[in-house]
């Protein structure tokens, strides 16, 4: 209930944005919406373009409910961040735990393409970030050296 009740300010009270989002069936949906209209959270009215979708809007008591549930989730987060050893562990954390879960696919590209540009750009940058008399402007883009990485001298993958 309270995860509906939270996306419904979110998704302009679009209701099959809000299933669709939630991956619920419209039954419980409707149950759901149901429970939140008699708890007088909700208000549902016909939308004024298309009198055949329902609108469903927060009740001054919904718009309560909701910050309550905000502050919940502020509270919790400032006590998750306070209990790491350092103000960075957290993120990096979460970085390390995204990488880790995130599918990586590598193909081959042009080492002039825009996203090979990108990816060259972004680690020249880690470079001149972690080695000491390194700076990204010495690493020139677009390489000099690229023909070196076009076939048949050579190849060119990005991740």
């Amino acid at each position: 209930m309270a995860r509906v009740l939270w996306q419904i300010p979110r998704l302009d009270s679009d209701f099959a944005a809000i299933r669709a989002q939630l991956a619920l069936d419209s039954g419980r949906f409707s149950r759901i919406l149901r429970g939140l209209q008699s708890e007088g959270i909700i208000a549902l009215t016909r939308h004024t373009a298309d009198g055949r979708r329902r609108i469903a809007c927060l009740t001054a008591k919904g718009r309560e409910e909701v910050a309550s549930y905000d502050r919940l989730n502020y509270d919790r987060t400032a006590r998750i961040r306070s209990s790491a050893p350092s103000a960075d562990a957290l993120p990096a954390a979460m970085d390390l735990i995204a990488t880790a879960l995130t599918p990586i696919t590598i193909r081959p590209a042009d080492p002039d393409d825009p996203a090979a540009m990108t990816c060259l750009a972004a680690c020249f940058q880690l470079l001149a970030d972690r080695v000491p008399g390194v700076c990204a402007d010495l690493l020139p883009l677009p390489a000099p050296e690229a023909d070196s990485y076009r076939p048949p001298h050579g190849a060119f993958h990005i991740a």
